[in-house]
Protein backbone atom coordinates (compact mmCIF):
# COMPACT_ATOMS: atom_id res chain seq x y z
CA UNK A 1 0.00 0.00 0.00
CA UNK A 2 2.25 2.97 -0.77
CA UNK A 3 1.36 6.56 0.04
CA UNK A 4 2.77 9.51 -1.40
CA UNK A 5 3.05 11.50 1.76
CA UNK A 6 5.81 9.13 3.06
CA UNK A 7 9.38 9.44 1.33
CA UNK A 8 12.98 7.65 2.22
CA UNK A 9 15.97 9.39 3.28
CA UNK A 10 17.18 9.72 -0.40
CA UNK A 11 13.58 11.16 -1.61
CA UNK A 12 14.08 13.72 0.64
CA UNK A 13 17.24 14.62 -0.35
CA UNK A 14 16.31 15.67 -3.78
CA UNK A 15 14.17 17.89 -2.94
CA UNK A 16 16.40 20.64 -0.78
CA UNK A 17 19.66 22.04 -1.66
CA UNK A 18 20.91 21.43 2.01
CA UNK A 19 21.90 17.90 2.64
CA UNK A 20 18.67 16.30 4.21
CA UNK A 21 21.15 14.36 6.81
CA UNK A 22 21.76 17.72 8.60
CA UNK A 23 17.75 18.07 9.75
CA UNK A 24 16.62 14.38 9.45
CA UNK A 25 17.10 13.42 13.19
CA UNK A 26 14.38 15.91 14.02
CA UNK A 27 11.78 14.20 11.77
CA UNK A 28 9.43 11.21 13.14
CA UNK A 29 10.71 7.85 11.39
CA UNK A 30 7.92 5.69 10.10
CA UNK A 31 7.59 2.11 8.44
CA UNK A 32 4.62 0.27 6.77
CA UNK A 33 3.38 -2.29 8.63
CA UNK A 34 0.81 -5.20 7.98
CA UNK A 35 0.21 -7.92 10.44
CA UNK A 36 -0.31 -8.37 14.43
CA UNK A 37 0.10 -6.12 17.00
CA UNK A 38 -0.49 -6.56 20.69
CA UNK A 39 -1.76 -4.48 23.39
CA UNK A 40 -1.16 -3.97 27.02
CA UNK A 41 -3.08 -6.87 27.82
CA UNK A 42 -1.47 -8.85 25.00
CA UNK A 43 -4.61 -9.40 23.01
CA UNK A 44 -3.04 -9.55 19.17
CA UNK A 45 -5.29 -7.85 16.11
CA UNK A 46 -4.66 -7.85 12.85
CA UNK A 47 -3.44 -3.44 10.88
CA UNK A 48 -2.65 -2.35 7.81
CA UNK A 49 -1.02 1.17 7.40
CA UNK A 50 1.95 3.38 8.17
CA UNK A 51 2.95 4.07 11.95
CA UNK A 52 5.44 6.22 14.01
CA UNK A 53 8.83 3.78 14.89
CA UNK A 54 8.37 4.00 18.37
CA UNK A 55 11.17 1.17 19.64
CA UNK A 56 13.88 -0.33 17.09
CA UNK A 57 16.99 -2.44 17.94
CA UNK A 58 19.99 -3.52 15.85
CA UNK A 59 21.12 -7.07 16.17
CA UNK A 60 22.32 -10.21 14.67
CA UNK A 61 20.08 -11.87 11.81
CA UNK A 62 21.20 -15.19 9.60
CA UNK A 63 21.79 -14.47 6.49
CA UNK A 64 22.20 -17.82 4.52
CA UNK A 65 24.80 -16.80 0.80
CA UNK A 66 23.95 -19.88 -1.67
CA UNK A 67 26.30 -22.13 0.10
CA UNK A 68 27.42 -20.34 3.66
CA UNK A 69 25.69 -19.05 6.27
CA UNK A 70 26.81 -15.77 8.21
CA UNK A 71 25.26 -13.09 10.81
CA UNK A 72 24.42 -9.56 9.51
CA UNK A 73 23.39 -6.57 11.65
CA UNK A 74 19.88 -5.84 11.03
CA UNK A 75 17.46 -2.98 12.16
CA UNK A 76 14.71 -4.83 13.82
CA UNK A 77 11.25 -3.18 14.92
CA UNK A 78 10.25 -3.47 18.35
CA UNK A 79 6.88 -1.36 18.62
CA UNK A 80 4.92 0.57 16.39
CA UNK A 81 2.91 4.03 17.75
CA UNK A 82 -0.66 4.50 15.51
CA UNK A 83 -0.97 7.61 13.12
CA UNK A 84 -3.77 8.89 11.43
CA UNK A 85 -2.37 7.00 8.66
CA UNK A 86 -2.61 3.76 10.23
CA UNK A 87 -6.08 3.28 9.07
CA UNK A 88 -7.72 2.60 12.76
CA UNK A 89 -8.22 6.33 13.96
CA UNK A 90 -8.24 3.71 17.63
CA UNK A 91 -4.49 3.56 16.83
CA UNK A 92 -3.73 6.39 16.85
CA UNK A 93 -0.93 7.93 19.44
CA UNK A 94 -1.18 4.42 21.10
CA UNK A 95 1.91 2.47 20.84
CA UNK A 96 1.94 -1.79 20.50
CA UNK A 97 4.01 -4.35 20.74
CA UNK A 98 4.96 -6.44 17.30
CA UNK A 99 3.83 -10.49 17.56
CA UNK A 100 6.96 -11.26 15.71
CA UNK A 101 9.91 -9.96 14.46
CA UNK A 102 10.10 -7.60 11.70
CA UNK A 103 13.00 -6.47 10.14
CA UNK A 104 12.99 -2.63 9.20
CA UNK A 105 14.57 -2.11 5.74
CA UNK A 106 14.78 1.65 5.61
CA UNK A 107 12.85 4.71 7.25
CA UNK A 108 9.97 6.29 6.02
CA UNK A 109 9.27 10.04 6.79
CA UNK A 110 6.13 12.16 6.41
CA UNK A 111 6.28 14.81 3.75
CA UNK A 112 3.81 17.23 5.27
CA UNK A 113 6.15 16.79 8.92
CA UNK A 114 9.35 17.39 6.46
CA UNK A 115 7.77 20.88 4.78
CA UNK A 116 6.75 22.49 8.66
CA UNK A 117 10.26 21.43 9.44
CA UNK A 118 11.67 23.15 6.18
CA UNK A 119 9.25 26.19 7.25
CA UNK A 120 10.75 26.67 10.52
CA UNK A 121 14.07 26.78 9.43
CA UNK A 122 13.34 29.10 6.33
CA UNK A 123 14.54 26.10 4.20
CA UNK A 124 13.27 26.90 0.71
CA UNK A 125 12.11 23.78 -1.41
CA UNK A 126 14.04 23.53 -4.09
CA UNK A 127 11.02 20.93 -5.96
CA UNK A 128 7.77 19.94 -5.59
CA UNK A 129 6.89 16.25 -4.23
CA UNK A 130 5.38 15.46 -7.16
CA UNK A 131 8.26 16.59 -9.26
CA UNK A 132 10.54 14.18 -7.30
CA UNK A 133 12.24 11.48 -9.46
CA UNK A 134 10.24 8.53 -9.85
CA UNK A 135 12.66 6.22 -9.29
CA UNK A 136 16.52 6.32 -7.64
CA UNK A 137 18.49 3.90 -7.33
CA UNK A 138 21.30 2.20 -4.79
CA UNK A 139 23.69 2.40 -7.58
CA UNK A 140 25.30 4.51 -10.06
CA UNK A 141 23.55 3.09 -13.19
CA UNK A 142 26.20 5.56 -15.72
CA UNK A 143 28.26 3.36 -13.65
CA UNK A 144 27.35 -0.03 -13.93
CA UNK A 145 26.47 0.32 -17.52
CA UNK A 146 30.10 -0.05 -18.32
CA UNK A 147 29.81 -3.81 -17.44
CA UNK A 148 29.03 -6.22 -20.78
CA UNK A 149 28.04 -9.10 -18.09
CA UNK A 150 26.78 -9.75 -14.69
CA UNK A 151 26.61 -12.65 -12.32
CA UNK A 152 23.22 -14.07 -12.05
CA UNK A 153 23.76 -12.58 -8.49
CA UNK A 154 24.27 -9.20 -9.33
CA UNK A 155 21.89 -9.33 -11.25
CA UNK A 156 19.09 -10.04 -8.85
CA UNK A 157 20.66 -7.28 -6.59
CA UNK A 158 20.66 -4.76 -9.66
CA UNK A 159 16.72 -5.74 -10.05
CA UNK A 160 15.98 -5.48 -6.28
CA UNK A 161 17.53 -1.86 -6.83
CA UNK A 162 20.28 -2.99 -4.51
CA UNK A 163 24.43 -1.96 -4.52
CA UNK A 164 26.58 -4.70 -6.14
CA UNK A 165 28.18 -4.93 -2.48
CA UNK A 166 27.04 -3.91 0.43
CA UNK A 167 27.71 -0.45 1.59
CA UNK A 168 27.19 0.68 5.10
CA UNK A 169 24.40 3.10 5.38
CA UNK A 170 22.66 1.77 1.71
CA UNK A 171 19.16 0.24 2.99
CA UNK A 172 17.43 -2.40 0.63
CA UNK A 173 15.37 -5.30 0.73
CA UNK A 174 17.13 -9.00 1.32
CA UNK A 175 13.83 -9.96 0.65
CA UNK A 176 13.33 -8.68 -2.67
CA UNK A 177 16.73 -9.74 -3.41
CA UNK A 178 15.94 -13.79 -3.14
CA UNK A 179 13.11 -13.01 -4.44
CA UNK A 180 14.79 -12.46 -8.12
CA UNK A 181 17.56 -14.77 -7.35
CA UNK A 182 14.38 -17.49 -7.47
CA UNK A 183 12.81 -16.07 -10.25
CA UNK A 184 15.75 -15.47 -12.46
CA UNK A 185 16.80 -18.50 -11.59
CA UNK A 186 13.70 -20.53 -13.00
CA UNK A 187 13.95 -18.65 -16.13
CA UNK A 188 17.31 -19.69 -16.51
CA UNK A 189 16.23 -23.26 -15.64
CA UNK A 190 13.64 -22.79 -18.31
CA UNK A 191 11.08 -23.16 -16.02
CA UNK A 192 9.36 -20.15 -15.86
CA UNK A 193 5.51 -20.59 -16.02
CA UNK A 194 5.25 -18.50 -18.83
CA UNK A 195 7.81 -20.27 -21.17
CA UNK A 196 10.96 -17.20 -20.71
CA UNK A 197 14.35 -19.13 -21.28
CA UNK A 198 17.26 -16.48 -20.25
CA UNK A 199 20.56 -17.63 -22.13
CA UNK A 200 23.51 -17.49 -20.05
CA UNK A 201 27.33 -16.97 -21.46
CA UNK A 202 28.22 -19.63 -18.43
CA UNK A 203 25.63 -21.71 -16.56
CA UNK A 204 27.09 -23.80 -13.34
CA UNK A 205 24.73 -25.62 -11.22
CA UNK A 206 26.02 -27.01 -7.92
CA UNK A 207 26.43 -30.38 -7.47
CA UNK A 208 28.47 -33.24 -5.02
CA UNK A 209 30.94 -35.55 -5.97
CA UNK A 210 31.83 -38.22 -3.96
CA UNK A 211 36.08 -37.40 -4.49
CA UNK A 212 35.35 -33.86 -4.46
CA UNK A 213 32.80 -33.00 -2.63
CA UNK A 214 30.59 -30.05 -3.10
CA UNK A 215 31.44 -28.53 -6.13
CA UNK A 216 29.53 -27.08 -9.38
CA UNK A 217 29.47 -28.36 -12.71
CA UNK A 218 29.56 -26.61 -15.99
CA UNK A 219 26.61 -26.56 -18.64
CA UNK A 220 26.26 -25.47 -22.17
CA UNK A 221 24.53 -22.62 -22.61
CA UNK A 222 20.87 -22.83 -22.87
CA UNK A 223 20.58 -25.87 -21.41
CA UNK A 224 17.42 -26.84 -19.80
CA UNK A 225 17.57 -28.37 -16.48
CA UNK A 226 15.25 -30.19 -14.09
CA UNK A 227 13.06 -28.53 -11.55
CA UNK A 228 15.33 -29.03 -8.91
CA UNK A 229 18.74 -27.98 -10.11
CA UNK A 230 20.33 -25.50 -7.77
CA UNK A 231 21.95 -22.82 -10.31
CA UNK A 232 25.01 -21.29 -8.77
CA UNK A 233 24.62 -17.82 -9.21
CA UNK A 234 28.00 -16.29 -8.35
CA UNK A 235 29.65 -18.44 -11.28
CA UNK A 236 26.51 -18.12 -13.77
CA UNK A 237 27.05 -15.21 -16.06
CA UNK A 238 24.70 -13.26 -18.30
CA UNK A 239 25.12 -10.59 -20.77
CA UNK A 240 23.98 -7.15 -20.20
CA UNK A 241 21.97 -7.26 -23.17
CA UNK A 242 19.80 -10.98 -21.93
CA UNK A 243 19.53 -9.34 -18.66
CA UNK A 244 17.56 -6.14 -20.32
CA UNK A 245 15.54 -8.72 -22.38
CA UNK A 246 14.42 -10.29 -19.02
CA UNK A 247 13.94 -6.94 -17.04
CA UNK A 248 11.64 -6.02 -19.88
CA UNK A 249 9.69 -8.90 -19.36
CA UNK A 250 9.92 -8.57 -15.64
CA UNK A 251 8.93 -4.70 -15.84
CA UNK A 252 12.25 -3.76 -14.04
CA UNK A 253 13.62 -0.32 -14.13
CA UNK A 254 17.05 -0.82 -13.72
CA UNK A 255 18.59 2.74 -15.55
CA UNK A 256 20.64 0.25 -17.74
CA UNK A 257 20.76 0.76 -21.54
CA UNK A 258 22.19 -0.72 -24.43
CA UNK A 259 24.40 1.71 -26.98
CA UNK A 260 26.44 0.11 -29.36
CA UNK A 261 29.37 2.58 -30.03
CA UNK A 262 31.79 2.34 -33.20
CA UNK A 263 35.46 3.39 -31.96
CA UNK A 264 38.37 3.18 -35.07
CA UNK A 265 40.62 0.50 -34.72
CA UNK A 266 43.94 0.72 -33.42
CA UNK A 267 46.47 -0.55 -35.47
CA UNK A 268 47.20 -3.31 -33.03
CA UNK A 269 43.51 -4.85 -33.13
CA UNK A 270 44.05 -4.85 -37.04
CA UNK A 271 47.53 -7.00 -37.10
CA UNK A 272 45.55 -9.03 -33.88
CA UNK A 273 42.79 -10.06 -36.34
CA UNK A 274 45.84 -10.45 -39.10
CA UNK A 275 47.24 -13.00 -37.15
CA UNK A 276 43.64 -14.61 -36.19
CA UNK A 277 42.73 -14.94 -40.21
CA UNK A 278 46.63 -16.54 -40.55
CA UNK A 279 45.54 -19.01 -37.84
CA UNK A 280 42.25 -19.84 -39.42
CA UNK A 281 43.88 -20.61 -42.77
CA UNK A 282 46.17 -23.07 -41.27
CA UNK A 283 44.85 -26.46 -40.50
CA UNK A 284 43.71 -26.80 -36.88
CA UNK A 285 46.45 -26.72 -34.33
CA UNK A 286 50.26 -26.29 -35.30
CA UNK A 287 51.75 -27.44 -38.96
CA UNK A 288 53.95 -31.22 -38.17
CA UNK A 289 57.17 -30.75 -39.66
CA UNK A 290 57.21 -32.40 -42.72
CA UNK A 291 58.68 -35.87 -42.61
CA UNK A 292 62.82 -36.09 -43.45
CA UNK A 293 64.15 -37.27 -46.29
CA UNK A 294 67.86 -37.44 -44.79
CA UNK A 295 69.01 -39.68 -41.51
CA UNK A 296 70.82 -36.72 -40.85
CA UNK A 297 68.40 -34.56 -38.75
CA UNK A 298 65.48 -37.20 -38.25
CA UNK A 299 66.30 -36.63 -34.57
CA UNK A 300 65.32 -33.44 -34.72
CA UNK A 301 62.57 -32.92 -36.54
CA UNK A 302 61.30 -36.18 -34.37
CA UNK A 303 61.84 -34.00 -31.24
CA UNK A 304 60.46 -30.84 -32.98
CA UNK A 305 57.45 -32.70 -33.59
CA UNK A 306 56.80 -33.81 -30.16
CA UNK A 307 57.59 -30.40 -28.95
CA UNK A 308 54.63 -29.12 -31.35
CA UNK A 309 52.69 -31.99 -30.53
CA UNK A 310 53.10 -30.68 -26.49
CA UNK A 311 51.91 -26.85 -27.59
CA UNK A 312 48.93 -28.25 -29.23
CA UNK A 313 47.75 -29.82 -26.25
CA UNK A 314 48.72 -26.43 -24.13
CA UNK A 315 46.41 -24.55 -26.50
CA UNK A 316 43.75 -26.93 -26.17
CA UNK A 317 43.54 -25.97 -22.54
CA UNK A 318 43.67 -22.38 -23.05
CA UNK A 319 40.77 -22.69 -25.30
CA UNK A 320 38.85 -22.74 -21.83
CA UNK A 321 40.03 -20.95 -18.79
CA UNK A 322 38.33 -22.85 -16.15
CA UNK A 323 37.80 -26.39 -15.12
CA UNK A 324 34.80 -28.83 -16.08
CA UNK A 325 34.24 -29.23 -12.51
CA UNK A 326 34.67 -26.19 -10.36
CA UNK A 327 35.88 -26.51 -7.11
CA UNK A 328 36.70 -24.03 -3.99
CA UNK A 329 40.10 -24.76 -4.66
CA UNK A 330 40.23 -24.58 -7.90
CA UNK A 331 38.50 -21.09 -8.26
CA UNK A 332 40.98 -20.08 -6.01
CA UNK A 333 43.88 -21.09 -7.95
CA UNK A 334 42.43 -20.19 -11.27
CA UNK A 335 41.38 -16.58 -9.54
CA UNK A 336 45.52 -16.38 -8.12
CA UNK A 337 46.97 -17.33 -11.68
CA UNK A 338 44.42 -14.91 -13.21
CA UNK A 339 45.45 -12.01 -10.69
CA UNK A 340 49.46 -12.36 -10.44
CA UNK A 341 50.78 -14.65 -13.60
CA UNK A 342 48.81 -13.21 -16.56
CA UNK A 343 51.13 -10.26 -17.67
CA UNK A 344 53.70 -10.34 -14.63
CA UNK A 345 57.05 -8.39 -14.82
CA UNK A 346 59.29 -10.70 -15.75
CA UNK A 347 61.84 -8.44 -13.80
CA UNK A 348 60.14 -8.69 -10.95
CA UNK A 349 57.93 -11.73 -10.72
CA UNK A 350 55.55 -11.77 -7.49
CA UNK A 351 56.06 -13.11 -4.36
CA UNK A 352 55.40 -16.99 -3.21
CA UNK A 353 54.03 -15.06 -0.01
CA UNK A 354 51.73 -12.74 -1.54
CA UNK A 355 50.56 -15.30 -3.95
CA UNK A 356 49.67 -18.13 -0.73
CA UNK A 357 48.07 -15.22 0.96
CA UNK A 358 46.04 -14.67 -1.84
CA UNK A 359 44.60 -18.28 -2.23
CA UNK A 360 44.38 -18.37 2.12
CA UNK A 361 42.30 -15.53 1.83
CA UNK A 362 39.86 -16.95 -1.19
CA UNK A 363 39.82 -20.47 1.04
CA UNK A 364 39.38 -18.85 4.03
CA UNK A 365 42.31 -20.13 5.82
CA UNK A 366 44.13 -18.97 8.79
CA UNK A 367 47.10 -16.87 7.53
CA UNK A 368 48.74 -16.90 10.75
CA UNK A 369 49.52 -20.71 10.51
CA UNK A 370 51.14 -22.94 7.91
CA UNK A 371 48.72 -24.06 5.02
CA UNK A 372 49.94 -27.02 2.84
CA UNK A 373 47.08 -27.06 0.46
CA UNK A 374 47.73 -23.00 -0.17
CA UNK A 375 51.56 -23.45 -0.66
CA UNK A 376 50.80 -26.48 -2.86
CA UNK A 377 48.58 -24.56 -4.79
CA UNK A 378 50.76 -21.29 -5.23
CA UNK A 379 53.42 -23.82 -6.95
CA UNK A 380 51.08 -25.57 -9.13
CA UNK A 381 50.23 -22.38 -10.74
CA UNK A 382 53.45 -20.83 -10.88
CA UNK A 383 54.86 -20.41 -14.53
CA UNK A 384 57.55 -23.29 -14.86
CA UNK A 385 59.98 -20.72 -16.32
CA UNK A 386 60.20 -18.43 -13.03
CA UNK A 387 63.44 -20.37 -10.84
CA UNK A 388 63.19 -19.70 -7.15
CA UNK A 389 66.39 -19.46 -5.19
Amino acid sequence: MENIQFLKKSDLDGLIELYVGDIIDELNAYSYFQGFLSNSTNEKFYVDGYFKIEVSEWGLSSFTDNETESLVETNFIKALTGTKYSNNDNLINNTYNLNSICELDEPLYCYDEFKDLLNAYNIPLIRDINESPKKQFTYDPELINHKSNFTLEEASRIAANAPLKDQQGVFYSTSLVEHYEEVISECVKNKNQNGFHLITTELWCHSYSEDIGECSTRYNNGTSLKIGANVNLELTIVSKAEFLRWCKYMVIDTGLYNHQNCFDESIEALKAENEKLKTQIRPQGFQQAPPSITNSNSEEIKQLNKNIDKLNDELDLLKENSFPVMTSKLKAALKAQNNFWLSYDETNPPLQKAVTLFIEEELGLNSLKTNRDAEELTRAIQPEVIKRK
